[in-house]
């Protein structure tokens, strides 16, 4: 699949392709663009790489969603992160397990829960690290914690983790990457790694992207 646009262009493309290995080239029409690493200057490149089999692929992880919650579109995975957020002004309260083992109880307005490649999208604007999606890790990013030594943690993918939050509001909101679903307060879940992998042809290496598009080593005064 070719997809031309931005992040938010390529992240609906993975919900077409779902578990089927179809590979997925981003050419970024848009600003930004970690997922969508190929310009336009560089798409007929591309194209014939496409064409000889000359190109490369990753592999990226992807995060599912274990739950009763009705999800439109019935693919309860995330390519990014899958985020519990508040409804209102209410704080929350989310308590964690890592492996049945109780982890936290985070007091923020959310959290996200990140894979390597999601490290560079909503993790990294709430000061999450940023790693490379060649690792296999899950990241766990509190939104404004509300104890200041809350701070992320990065687990190995392997584990499954379960989720409870607590709101006065009484509801709360789970996203995945861009999708929003709705639920009581007091509804559990678990989030694991997905049973199928993300096929992506390689265009603009990782540390490339993060000079480019992060502006890393670049000092204005000269």
């Amino acid at each position: 699949m070719i997809s031309i646009g931005g992040d938010g262009t390529f992240l609906h493309s993975v919900r077409i392709i779902r578990n089927t290995m179809i590979p997925i080239v981003g050419i970024n029409a848009g600003r930004l663009g970690f997922l969508a690493n190929v310009s336009m200057q560089e798409t007929d490149r591309a194209i014939e790489q496409l064409l000889t089999g000359a190109c490369t692929y990753e592999e990226r992880v992807l995060l599912q969603l274990d739950s009763d919650l009705p999800i439109d579109d019935g693919y309860p995975c995330a390519l990014n992160e899958i985020t519990i957020q508040k409804n209102d002004n209410t704080l929350l309260s989310i308590h964690a397990w890592c492996n049945d083992e109780y982890l936290t109880t985070y007091w923020s307005d959310g959290l996200i829960i990140s894979t390597p490649t999601g490290s560079t999208a909503y993790s990294l604007s709430v000061g999450g690290p940023i790693v490379s999606p060649e690792c296999r890790n899950f990241i766990l990013s509190p939104i404004a914690p509300h104890n200041l030594h809350e701070r992320p943690l990065v687990l190995p993918d392997s584990v499954t983790l379960r989720f409870r939050p607590e709101s006065r509001a009484g509801s709360v909101r789970i996203s995945l990457d861009s999708r929003i679903v709705q639920c009581a307060a007091d509804t559990g879940f678990t989030v694991r790694r997905a049973d199928h992998v993300l096929r992506v042809i390689k265009g603009n290496s990782f540390f490339a992207s993060l000079r480019s598009k992060l502006m890393w080593g670049i000092d204005k005064r000269n």
